[in-house]
């Protein structure tokens, strides 16, 4: 295959996924830093290991 081939434009359907933890500012105010940490770190893996099981990639 020559280099043309390769970098051809190809159209590829896509799901896009937004997430938000409501209330995470007035969450945030109250707690410590590192607690605030632990649960968006939380979040976020909850939401990267689903992301992940159906073969997605998380930017």
């Amino acid at each position: 295959m020559d280099d043309a081939a390769e970098n051809s434009d190809e159209r590829r359907p896509v799901t896009i996924l937004f997430t938000d933890i409501v209330g995470s500012t007035a969450h945030a105010e109250k707690l410590d830093a590192e607690e605030w940490k632990e649960i968006v770190n939380g979040a976020h893996r909850r939401v990267s290991e689903a992301v992940t099981r159906y073969e997605g990639t998380v930017a």
